[in-house]
């Protein structure tokens, strides 16, 4: 695996959690 690869899967991964954590406080939010 190279140095760019792993770059882009912690991107990833970090988009995803703060994707994530959005969500969640839209949700307790709603309620």
């Amino acid at each position: 695996m190279t140095g760019g690869d792993q770059m882009t899967r912690r991107n990833f991964l970090g988009g995803a959690a703060a994707t994530g954590l959005a969500f969640t406080a839209h949700s307790d939010f709603r309620r």
